[in-house]
């Protein structure tokens, strides 16, 4: 059961590393394109 327990945490912080990869390059990719109006969110 440890070593369930252990992959389940590190699944957990590979899965909050990658969202917070995503999340970073989205705002930016939001940042570059704010300034273009055909562009609709």
């Amino acid at each position: 059961m440890k070593t369930l327990e252990q992959n389940l945490a590190r699944t957990y912080h590979c899965l909050c590393f990658m969202h917070q990869l995503i999340f970073f390059s989205w705002q930016r990719n939001l940042d570059e394109t704010s300034t273009d109006p055909s562009i609709v969110a």
